[in-house]
């Protein structure tokens, strides 16, 4: 190193003459542990404060979209009933509740928030990283592995698993960890054109956006250093970002095998592929079994699917998981690392969590879960 050499020089000149020499600082290349860890506590914290920006623009989004759908829908009350113009305590209210019960303008407006919040974040991330890599390199070919079409059927293990877990839970505690307004935003309609939008948003826009996001970016992020702890952590910080009890142990789970996808594959393209499956299935199931069957058949069909799928799915997924074996330091969706000496991957959860952005990410996404926390109707 330059600067190295330069302070032997000046220390050799030091002992020689008798002088003090001016110090040179060294380089952020040097081999200084204490700048090692701050550019990994300084990753770290890209890939948390990234999440806690996108919650930012989601809200904002939301809120310019409700707004622009409360104006005329405020009007058109007034209008039906005038006495609301003077009681705006009655007439937001009313408001409100018009535009929750709108599925149609609801899933048009998640939609919307997804397409631009997302990959508005993920190149907000890259720049707080210091643009170590580009899109085009987390969405480059994907590397062949082995079963890989046991791996996508190990997706629908885990969600026959979850769900399971689910209705386990819904019927001891009574409650859902989904709000009635989700549900039925999320549930097919006499709408032909919103349950077009619906499909495009869960199976499309979602799957896409939330890999740009999670695996493209925060994935990254916290892999410098340990390969296996940004798979389980990142995995953690999807099923927080769903922000409803429901998903969370479920998008922790999936989490897991899309980022093993994704890290084995060496492209995001292969976590994006599982995650479409993930979300059609779930579409596919609800649409057969709650609206053409419908009623106790319906439910009957349902749960034996669930079974298959969670048996199946578990066999592909031992399958899938022997033949690729554990995530080394060659598994990588970009190719960004960080030297830090010592026992790394021991410090990595310490660091993690001692980042006030995965704080606030947590605390934020977890209240919406805890408002979402609904009494199941009998």
């Amino acid at each position: 190193m330059e600067n190295n050499d330069l302070y032997q020089q000046n220390t050799q000149a030091q002992n020689a003459y008798g002088y003090t020499a001016p110090t040179f600082r060294q380089s952020e290349d040097s081999d200084d542990p204490v700048i090692r860890r701050k550019k990994v506590k300084k990753s770290y914290g890209a890939g948390t404060t990234t999440m806690v920006i996108q919650f930012i623009l989601l809200q904002v989004i939301a809120t310019i979209g409700q707004f622009i759908y409360m104006v005329p829908a405020g009007a058109r009350l007034v209008a039906e009933n005038p006495e609301l113009a003077n009681n705006p305590a009655e007439l937001t209210p009313m408001m409100i509740s018009a535009m929750q019960s709108d599925g149609f303008f609801m899933i048009l407006l998640n939609s919307i928030s997804y397409l631009i919040a997302n990959p508005l974040a993920f190149f907000i991330g890259l720049s707080l990283l210091g643009k170590p890599f580009g899109a085009k390199d987390i969405f480059g070919r994907m590397k062949p592995v082995k079963a890989l079409g046991f791996g996508f059927i190990g997706v629908l293990g885990i969600q026959g698993l979850s769900m399971v877990i689910q209705h386990v839970a819904t019927m001891i505690s009574g409650m859902t960890g989904v709000s009635e307004n989700m549900m039925n935003m999320l549930s097919f309609s006499d709408n032909t054109v919103q349950n077009i939008v619906m499909l495009l948003y869960i199976v499309i826009i979602a799957p896409v956006t939330e890999e740009l996001l999670l695996r493209g970016l925060v994935l990254n992020a916290l892999s410098p250093v340990d390969k296996r702890f940004a798979l389980f952590a990142s995995a953690l910080i999807f099923g927080i970002f769903h922000g409803n009890l429901n998903q969370i142990f479920n998008g922790f789970l999936l989490g897991l095998i899309f980022g093993y996808i994704a890290l084995k594959t060496g492209s995001v393209k292969g976590s994006i592929i599982a995650h479409i499956i993930a979300n059609a299935n779930v579409m596919i199931v609800s649409g057969v079994c709650e609206n053409l069957i419908g009623g106790d058949t319906g439910i009957m069909i349902e749960n034996i699917y669930m079974v298959v799928m969670l048996v199946a799915g578990i066999i592909g997924l031992v399958i899938f998981l022997k033949a690729n074996g554990r995530i080394t330091s060659e598994d990588k969706v970009a190719d960004y690392s960080i030297d830090l000496p010592e026992a790394a991957g021991g410090a990595s959860w310490k660091i993690l969590l001692t980042r006030p952005s995965f704080w606030i990410f947590t605390i934020c996404y977890g209240f919406i879960a805890i408002s979402m926390i609904t009494a199941v109707s009998v």
